[in-house]
Protein backbone atom coordinates (compact mmCIF):
# COMPACT_ATOMS: atom_id res chain seq x y z
CA UNK A 1 0.00 0.00 0.00
CA UNK A 2 1.45 3.26 -0.94
CA UNK A 3 0.69 6.54 1.41
CA UNK A 4 -0.07 9.92 -0.08
CA UNK A 5 1.55 12.05 2.03
CA UNK A 6 0.56 15.29 0.27
CA UNK A 7 -1.85 17.58 1.64
CA UNK A 8 -3.58 21.17 0.81
CA UNK A 9 -3.74 23.81 3.31
CA UNK A 10 -6.65 26.36 2.52
CA UNK A 11 -6.41 29.38 5.06
CA UNK A 12 -9.10 32.58 5.14
CA UNK A 13 -7.75 35.99 3.75
CA UNK A 14 -8.97 39.34 5.19
CA UNK A 15 -11.53 39.50 2.26
CA UNK A 16 -13.22 36.07 3.11
CA UNK A 17 -11.30 34.12 0.39
CA UNK A 18 -9.41 30.87 0.58
CA UNK A 19 -6.23 30.93 -0.31
CA UNK A 20 -4.49 27.35 -1.32
CA UNK A 21 -0.77 25.62 -0.29
CA UNK A 22 -0.05 22.17 -1.09
CA UNK A 23 2.74 20.48 0.71
CA UNK A 24 3.96 16.95 1.70
CA UNK A 25 3.70 16.08 5.19
CA UNK A 26 7.21 14.90 5.87
CA UNK A 27 8.09 18.76 4.90
CA UNK A 28 5.06 20.36 6.82
CA UNK A 29 6.66 23.53 8.26
CA UNK A 30 7.22 24.45 4.55
CA UNK A 31 3.85 25.73 5.32
CA UNK A 32 5.33 28.31 6.85
CA UNK A 33 6.68 29.68 3.70
CA UNK A 34 3.28 29.69 2.23
CA UNK A 35 1.36 31.49 4.67
CA UNK A 36 3.06 34.57 6.95
CA UNK A 37 -0.04 34.11 9.27
CA UNK A 38 0.12 30.77 9.83
CA UNK A 39 3.12 28.87 12.17
CA UNK A 40 2.98 24.97 11.77
CA UNK A 41 5.32 23.30 13.93
CA UNK A 42 5.98 19.20 15.06
CA UNK A 43 5.30 19.07 18.97
CA UNK A 44 6.98 15.85 18.65
CA UNK A 45 6.89 13.12 16.41
CA UNK A 46 3.45 12.32 16.44
CA UNK A 47 2.42 15.75 16.94
CA UNK A 48 1.60 19.03 14.51
CA UNK A 49 0.44 21.87 16.03
CA UNK A 50 -0.30 24.76 13.94
CA UNK A 51 -0.81 28.38 15.13
CA UNK A 52 -2.59 31.12 13.01
CA UNK A 53 -3.51 35.02 13.26
CA UNK A 54 -7.53 34.46 12.35
CA UNK A 55 -8.41 36.78 9.53
CA UNK A 56 -11.94 37.43 11.18
CA UNK A 57 -10.92 38.27 14.94
CA UNK A 58 -7.25 38.98 14.65
CA UNK A 59 -6.52 36.62 17.43
CA UNK A 60 -3.96 33.80 17.74
CA UNK A 61 -5.56 30.63 17.60
CA UNK A 62 -3.75 27.24 18.50
CA UNK A 63 -5.00 23.58 17.35
CA UNK A 64 -3.24 20.54 17.86
CA UNK A 65 -3.58 17.68 15.52
CA UNK A 66 -1.97 14.27 15.71
CA UNK A 67 -0.03 13.10 12.37
CA UNK A 68 -2.26 10.06 11.87
CA UNK A 69 -5.14 11.97 11.81
CA UNK A 70 -3.85 14.45 9.03
CA UNK A 71 -3.02 10.90 6.85
CA UNK A 72 -6.37 9.51 7.82
CA UNK A 73 -8.70 12.44 7.78
CA UNK A 74 -10.23 13.40 4.55
CA UNK A 75 -10.52 16.98 5.55
CA UNK A 76 -9.89 18.81 8.82
CA UNK A 77 -11.61 22.16 9.20
CA UNK A 78 -10.04 24.57 11.74
CA UNK A 79 -12.29 27.63 13.24
CA UNK A 80 -12.34 31.07 14.31
CA UNK A 81 -12.50 30.57 18.09
CA UNK A 82 -14.47 33.27 19.19
CA UNK A 83 -17.11 33.21 15.98
CA UNK A 84 -16.93 29.44 15.43
CA UNK A 85 -16.57 30.60 11.46
CA UNK A 86 -14.38 28.03 9.48
CA UNK A 87 -10.35 29.75 8.63
CA UNK A 88 -8.40 26.27 7.41
CA UNK A 89 -9.03 23.45 5.87
CA UNK A 90 -6.25 21.00 5.90
CA UNK A 91 -6.51 17.64 4.13
CA UNK A 92 -6.27 15.45 0.43
CA UNK A 93 -6.41 17.71 -2.10
CA UNK A 94 -9.45 17.46 -3.87
CA UNK A 95 -11.46 17.54 -0.35
CA UNK A 96 -9.94 21.09 0.65
CA UNK A 97 -10.02 22.14 -3.26
CA UNK A 98 -13.86 20.96 -3.29
CA UNK A 99 -14.55 23.30 -0.18
CA UNK A 100 -12.54 26.36 -0.87
CA UNK A 101 -14.42 26.48 -4.60
CA UNK A 102 -17.97 26.10 -2.22
CA UNK A 103 -17.18 28.75 0.05
CA UNK A 104 -15.99 31.18 -2.30
CA UNK A 105 -18.83 30.91 -4.24
CA UNK A 106 -20.94 31.50 -1.45
CA UNK A 107 -19.05 34.69 -0.90
CA UNK A 108 -19.24 36.01 -4.07
CA UNK A 109 -22.99 35.09 -4.60
CA UNK A 110 -23.11 36.88 -0.69
CA UNK A 111 -21.46 40.15 -2.59
CA UNK A 112 -23.54 40.22 -5.15
CA UNK A 113 -26.56 40.20 -3.70
CA UNK A 114 -25.54 43.65 -1.69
Amino acid sequence: MILDTSLSIALKDELGRYNIGNINLFKIEEANNIFKLMKIKLKNKNTVMVSLKCPLCEKWHSFNYCINDMINQELIVCGCKTLGTPVLFIGENDRVSDRVKQYNRVIKETYAIF
